[in-house]
């Protein structure tokens, strides 16, 4: 029997499960800018329902049953990733962020797919991802993301991690394009649904630490007496806050929650209009602020780091740089190797018709054509075994067309089409918000 010092055991049972929840569970991943919840959903989206909508709960089985083995009550890490466009949603959601929060129906009744957005921003180049070992099952270390997902339309992403908080400040995509086509300088404004009225640079270029101010944003009728105040990320204290001082005036005003459909809240007043209007006004006016520290985990260095929107944006995109090349390499290598196969074919479609090649049997066909093609047997060996007779006799002449190809994909190496790339993300997005519209 071996006596055992508790204290030693909880610190050391502690800290492996601290590190344990920080690589597979809180921080987002410094490449992809994603939780690993996040990231699974959306892998297993690919795999299942890439082009078709299929149950939320056979998405969050699945994704259970081959990624992440941390229960079953994955509704609402779903029912985000339909809010921020990663996935698109059918059937009773109720998941806008609007003042009063409702939850989706059960999972069995609704449905999902991946986003046309989602394929552009992480998937297009996902096969040159290096895939490691995770907790059941091989995965890519990450998305092959353009942008950091943590920056788009999470407006204050929050993770409390195991001794460490990240709180991560969300942009306008359209900005972030920009910001990238300007060779990442210049201004970057933080988009949290709220007014901004001033912020920190040490958020986009420093430490990655400061502070976000802003305003509600609202509209108003004046001579209606209506406000609709705009989606906003208030915490449930600050919104607490806007209440009490909106509850003090409640029998000159009537409240309409829009939230489900538009994420507003609609303030109609009844009584008192000229004073009650300057009133509210007043209550609308005030800043509210947001700290942010952006802490990633490294899954290269195997630990979190502090980083800026800055540095992170740009490391994503480089990353992306070199899968999309790497991708565009291997396609070119493809294609002359299918010319050099379409260019051998030809030739021995040609001589099986002028009968200098016999097809009696497999050694002599393939003795012939190395005789008179004059090409390795090896190279022969591989074309007999990949093509049937049927295929070698039907095959046309496609060297010009695959010329082409190689031409095209060689210009594609050009940085000027990530230009292309990243317009087409935009495109993507901006239809993502006319059909919410």
């Amino acid at each position: 029997m071996k006596n055992i010092d508790i204290g030693v055991a909880f610190k050391d049972n502690y800290k492996d499960y601290a590190n344990y929840v920080v690589k597979y569970r809180s921080h987002p991943n410094s490449i992809d800018g994603l939780r690993t919840a996040h990231k699974r959903l959306l892998l297993m989206a690919n795999e299942i329902c890439a082009d078709k909508f299929v149950k939320t709960s056979k998405l969050i089985n699945n994704c259970i049953d081959k990624y992440h083995p941390h229960g079953d009550k994955m509704d609402e890490t779903v029912s985000l990733l339909v809010v921020n466009g990663f996935l698109e949603g059918q059937g009773n959601w109720n998941t806008n962020a609007g003042l009063i929060k409702f939850k989706p129906a059960a999972s069995r009744y609704t449905e999902v797919k991946l986003s046309e957005l989602s394929k552009r921003l992480f998937f297009k180049y996902i096969d040159e991802v290096p895939i490691i070992h995770s907790e059941i099952s091989d995965e890519p270390k990450s998305l092959c993301a353009m942008i950091p997902g943590c920056f788009i339309n999470w407006k204050i992403y929050t993770v409390p991690g195991v001794g460490s908080k990240s709180t991560i400040p969300s942009f306008s995509l359209s900005d972030i394009i920009s910001f990238i086509k300007r060779d990442f300088t210049g201004e970057l404004k933080p988009d949290i649904g709220l007014d901004i009225t001033s912020y920190d640079d040490e958020i986009i270029y420093g430490s990655g630490i400061g502070k976000i101010v802003g305003k509600i944003k609202y509209t108003l009728d004046e001579k209606k007496g209506i406000f609709n105040i705009l989606q906003k990320p208030l915490s449930p204290h600050k919104f607490n806050y806007l209440l009490s001082k909106l509850s003090k005036l409640e029998s000159n005003i009537s409240f309409i929650d829009l939230s489900v459909d538009t994420t507003n809240l609609e303030i109609t007043v009844t009584k008192d209009k000229e004073n009650t209007i300057n009133r509210i006004k007043e209550a609308l006016t005030k800043e509210y602020s947001y700290s942010t520290k952006l802490i990633v985990f490294d899954i290269d260095k195997n630990c979190i780091i502090d980083t800026n929107c800055k540095d992170m944006i740009e490391n994503t995109y480089n990353i992306y740089n070199q899968y999309r090349i790497t991708s565009l390499q291997n396609r070119i290598k493809k294609l002359h190797v299918k010319k050099f196969e379409n260019r051998i074919l030809l030739m021995i479609k040609e001589n099986i018709q002028n009968k200098k090649i016999t097809i009696e049997t497999e050694e002599q066909f393939i003795n012939d054509c190395v005789n008179i093609l004059k090409y390795d047997e090896a190279a022969i060996r591989v074309l007999v075994n990949k093509y049937t007779l049927k295929q070698m006799l039907n095959v046309k002449n496609d060297i010009d067309n695959i010329d082409n190809k190689i031409k095209e994909t060689t210009e594609m190496l050009d940085n000027k089409h990530l230009i292309t790339e990243l317009d087409g993300l935009l495109q993507s997005w901006e239809q993502y918000i006319l059909q919410k519209k």
